[in-house]
């Protein structure tokens, strides 16, 4: 499953249970696995791996101290 048909699946779910996303989010692991399918758990699995994708690619773009000055791009042998 991919992140569009993750978030379609959580969306149904959560107009299902009359809850916004975060709600349903929120909601501990053990419970959601007690009372939802197997489908809306592997939505689950899925959006949160690409949340910890996103984070992972978003703090690789500045350095600590925020000295990024983008990539170094060369023609013919020099810098631009």
């Amino acid at each position: 499953m991919k992140i569009k048909g993750a978030m379609t699946v959580l969306n149904n779910e959560c107009e299902f249970l009359g809850k916004s996303l975060d709600e349903l989010l929120a909601t501990p692991i053990e419970i959601l696995r007690e009372t939802s399918s197997f489908k809306v758990m592997e939505a689950v699995t899925v959006y949160e791996k690409s949340l910890e994708d996103f984070r992972v690619k978003s703090t690789n773009v500045l350095a600590a101290d925020n000295s990024y000055t983008g990539p170094n791009i060369a023609y013919n042998g020099k810098l631009l």
